[in-house]
């Protein structure tokens, strides 16, 4: 027998019920079949946030999961937008546990351009706390970048 660990996050609000019951201390030997519904009730609570920054070099936060909550992460892009004189490169990065973990492509950019940058990783899940970001790298200027990620939020 093994035993079963933490509860999943965000699993019992992605239901909407409550646990009246007494969870089992162990996992049976026997394998049986699961159905796997979290996309499902992920639709219910999809939602596009979006933040609009000046772009910097190194990091910059731009959509931070709030306390409580967790978010499954579908996709997430950016638009830059270079003025006269503007250059540089950046790409999304996801902050978690103090780290940056890059999620997309490197995006070079030049003067007088508007330019996309997109996810290039299978869907994911955020804690409170943790933040989708824009590092910037070699930035001449003061170029601007929306970044809006399309998630669904559940309590933690």
């Amino acid at each position: 027998m093994s035993s079963i660990g933490a509860f999943p996050k965000g699993l019992l609000s992605m239901l909407q019920s409550q646990n009246f019951g007494i969870n089992p201390k162990e996992l049976s030997d026997t394998v049986v079949p699961v159905v796997d519904v979290v996309d499902c009730y992920a639709l219910s609570a999809q939602f596009a946030p979006a933040n609009s920054v000046v772009l910097a070099n190194l990091n910059n936060d731009i959509l931070t999961v709030p306390a409580g909550k967790v978010w499954r992460v579908a996709a997430a892009g950016a638009i830059v937008i270079a003025g006269v004189g503007v250059t540089g490169a950046c790409f999304l990065t996801v902050r978690t546990q103090s780290q940056n973990v890059p999620i997309s492509e490197t995006m070079v950019f030049a003067a007088s351009t508007t330019r996309p940058v997109n996810m290039t990783c299978p869907p994911f899940w955020l804690q409170a706390g943790d933040r989708i970001n824009l590092w910037g790298d070699t930035i001449a200027g003061a170029p601007t970048a929306t970044v809006c990620a399309l998630v669904s939020e559940f309590n933690a």
